[in-house]
């Protein structure tokens, strides 16, 4: 089961749409009783990246659009990733992307384990690692993050 679950734009206004959907999601997986793969879609903001981008976006950008701006949104998502976390029965992947942008194809994106390296991945390397997620265990409990390195 794939999930790109989400909000259509910031809003200080309270959001559940990751974990009520995913919660619903899990229920139904568990229900079904077979085939419980789930690849879910958080965002690299989530939780408080490495400081790699340099002090202004580490120190003023990026926590301003976690903490403020994206507040209720980031949020929910962390309680969408702790809800997947405690399901011990469930075979599941999160994916942290970067900042997406749109690309015509397929490029050779990179993954990294629980935060992005690079600042962005284009929405196609975001949809070819989640396939791709659906025929390995190898991130099985994990956080990864599919980066593009954008041109």
């Amino acid at each position: 089961m794939l999930s790109v679950l989400g909000a259509p734009s910031y809003t200080l206004h309270p959001i559940t749409v990751y974990s009520a959907g995913t919660r619903d999601i899990i229920d139904t997986l568990r229900k079904v009783g077979r085939g419980k793969r789930l690849v879910v879609v958080s965002s690299g903001l989530t939780y408080p990246p490495p400081a790699t981008h340099g002090f202004i976006a580490d120190r003023i950008a990026l926590p301003f659009l976690r903490n403020v701006i994206g507040k209720t949104m980031y949020a929910d998502m962390r309680r969408m990733e702790e809800l997947v976390r405690s399901s011990d029965d469930i075979a599941w992947t999160i994916m942290r992307p970067g900042r997406l942008f749109n690309a015509e194809s397929v490029s050779n994106y990179r993954l990294d384990l629980n935060d992005p390296t690079q600042g962005y991945t284009s929405r196609v390397d975001l949809a070819a690692a989640m396939v791709a997620e659906l025929d390995t265990t190898e991130h099985m409990h994990q956080a990864i993050a599919p980066t593009t390195t954008r041109r």
